[in-house]
């Protein structure tokens, strides 16, 4: 089951994910536009993949973006977030992060 965090809704209290050190997530990148219709695209534009660290997925939920959601989900890691969403100023474009743990520092399998 997965939650949605809202951080631009005042009454939303949110924690820092706590990760371990040897925590580390595969991050896919991609940006969604929308139709014409008013929703959103399922085609993944410009994706990339990366690997964080411990330290970079601390900074990477630390960062608040304006209209950003938080999709969080009980992991073998804990309850962390397993998909981010930030929409563009407009609301024209929306870049989405999804993320899959594992343990590191060993490269990520699929």
């Amino acid at each position: 089951m997965v939650t949605h965090a809202n951080s631009t809704n005042k009454h939303t209290h949110r924690k820092t994910a706590k990760v371990r050190d040897t925590t580390y997530a595969r991050v896919t990148r991609w940006t969604e536009y929308r139709t014409p219709s008013g929703r959103w695209s399922r085609v993944r534009h410009d994706e990339t993949a990366e690997d964080f660290k411990p330290h970079n997925l601390r900074n990477f939920f630390d960062a608040q973006f304006p209209g950003e959601r938080r999709g969080y989900a009980y992991t073998s890691y804990g309850y962390l977030p397993v998909s981010v969403t930030v929409p563009s100023p407009d609301e024209s474009e929306r870049s989405v992060y999804h993320l899959a743990y594992y343990t590191g520092p060993a490269v990520y399998q699929r």
